[in-house]
């Protein structure tokens, strides 16, 4: 387990890969953005996408899930406080791949004797790699402090 005074500014880590399929993004967006251009290739047409593309908020869920899976998970994460600055470059096509990487932003000065704040900065990449982002966002946490 990761502590508050285990974490370096700057650091960065590579939290894994997640493949959108055809299936979970229309599923995804029936639930939960029912939007033409989410649900279907015909609802799509014509639209500013021109395609069937996935909702900026499945690629939202996705960045938190790799978040969690892949660093989060270790770290003595007690909740957070909220997200900012979200983003979407670009939209994201059924069968595409994102990977995710988080970097620590910013060390805050600690609250109460047992924790402090951590800004964290998400970013998720299509199939072009680092040259290619597609969702970029801080997430803000409360992390115990050791002892």
């Amino acid at each position: 387990m990761r502590y508050f005074e285990d974490l370096a500014e700057g650091e960065s880590v590579d939290l894994g890969e997640y493949t959108l399929t055809p299936e979970g993004v229309v599923a995804f967006a029936a639930e939960w953005d029912p939007q033409p251009f989410h649900l279907d290739e015909a609802g799509a047409e014509g639209s500013v996408f021109d395609g069937l593309v996935a909702s900026g908020l499945h690629t939202l869920c996705i960045g938190g899930k790799l978040l969690v899976e892949g660093f989060m998970n270790d770290v003595a994460n007690m909740g957070g406080r909220g997200m900012s600055d979200i983003r979407w470059h670009r939209p994201v096509e059924p069968d595409e791949t994102l990977s995710g990487r988080v970097t620590v932003a910013e060390k805050g000065e600690p609250t109460r004797p047992d924790r402090a704040d951590v800004a964290f900065e998400l970013t998720l990449h299509g199939d072009g790699g680092d040259d290619d982002p597609v969702l970029s966002t801080t997430f803000r946490n409360i992390v115990r402090r050791r002892g």
